[in-house]
């Protein structure tokens, strides 16, 4: 079938499912996914003691399959707050530091990029502060020369087309970045960053995917997208999706209950707490730098420090939120991605907000 560019970006059923789940967490959801056509979304509220949990809707609009739990759903570009936490461990593993460049760890490859990128460091990519071409629109993806071999060879040969190009303003929201950032961790760790990933995991007993889930589970939520009038769900079948060397930048799907466990540990790293990296490696990655530390936007609310990041790829919608010295976040998850659908979920954080607090 014909590939649907990425980036952009029949009501379901609403029974709610017996799966300890609180009910005015259930109730605020219904009313939500009704009144913007939304199939499905999962949130969670969380303290530094307990997830709570929310659900409700289908996995795809033509069914009436209501969503579980255990269901995945696409975290899109919060995949880089995983991708940052990984970087954090190898730091504190003594694998590799936040100053080093790119030349430190690839010698072989200064004579074949731009001088412009010889001092970029595993922090600059993290924090966006590389100045590489953005890559976070499909019609970007057009001009690269074909990339041949396993995932990790042709991160290889995207690093080197992408660190030839135009330098852009510094900050600039880089896809790219997240993508070199991890050809970095590959090559210090001596594994593929999908290894890293599922050793992350593994070391956390968490579940996760890589790619939309109905590419691996047909049951699992299916992504949606409007075709004028009419949403449409998106098939395993339809070649839509990030490419394989992209994975740092947004290509985890995870559930609910395991994802706002990674949250939880984040939420307790920020209070203070050592765990999966040490607290000052959590204040790092949040705060260490104003705006957009590493993985996480982060802002001030009278005198409290706040982080956030969204993620998506149109099809579905990940956010997640972060107040430690309110000791609580939330996240919300949902299998759709159009401008009125987030303006329902940014209504329900703050209706979650004010009622779970």
């Amino acid at each position: 079938m014909k590939k649907l560019l990425l980036f952009i970006l029949v009501i379901p059923s609403f029974g709610l499912i017996a799966q300890n789940t609180n009910q005015k967490l259930d109730s605020l959801i219904q009313k939500k996914i009704i009144q913007y056509n939304i199939p499905s979304m999962v949130v969670s509220f969380i303290t530094s003691e307990k997830c709570n949990y929310g659900i409700a809707g289908t996995t795809k609009t033509e069914g009436n399959q209501d969503v579980t739990l255990e269901d995945k759903y696409h975290l899109a570009s919060n995949t880089k707050a995983i991708t940052s936490l990984i970087a954090m461990k190898l730091v504190e593993d003594g694998k590799i530091s936040l100053e080093t460049t790119f030349i430190d760890v690839f010698p072989n490859l200064k004579k074949k990029i731009s001088k412009d990128y010889y001092k970029i460091t595993l922090g600059d990519l993290l924090s966006h502060k590389a100045r590489i071409q953005p890559y976070t629109n499909g019609l970007e993806s057009l001009k690269l020369p074909e990339m041949k071999g396993t995932p990790s060879e042709r991160r290889i040969a995207f690093a080197t087309f992408v660190l030839n190009e135009k330098t852009t303003p510094i900050g600039e929201y880089s896809n790219a970045g997240y993508a070199i950032a991890s050809l970095m961790l590959e090559k210090v760790s001596g594994k593929s960053f999908e290894g890293l990933i599922a050793r992350c995991m593994q070391d956390l007993n968490f579940d996760h995917s890589i790619g939309f889930p109905n590419k691996t589970d047909e049951n699992a939520p299916w992504g949606h997208y409007y075709e004028g009038d009419t949403q449409m769900s998106i098939p395993p079948d339809v070649e839509y999706g990030l490419e394989d060397y992209m994975l740092a930048a947004g290509d985890v799907s995870m559930n609910i209950t395991d994802y706002s466990k990674l949250i939880q540990l984040h939420l307790n790293g920020l209070k203070g707490k050592n765990n999966y990296v040490s607290s000052s490696s959590y204040e790092l990655m949040h705060y260490g730098i104003d705006n957009y530390a590493y993985g996480w936007i982060n802002f001030d609310r009278k005198g409290d420090k706040i982080s956030t990041h969204d993620g998506t790829l149109g099809t579905f919608y990940s956010h997640v939120i972060l107040d430690p010295k309110n000791d609580f976040a939330a996240v919300i998850l949902m299998n759709a991605g159009n401008k009125d659908q987030v303006q329902g979920l940014y209504e329900l954080r703050q209706e979650i907000i004010e009622n779970m607090r």
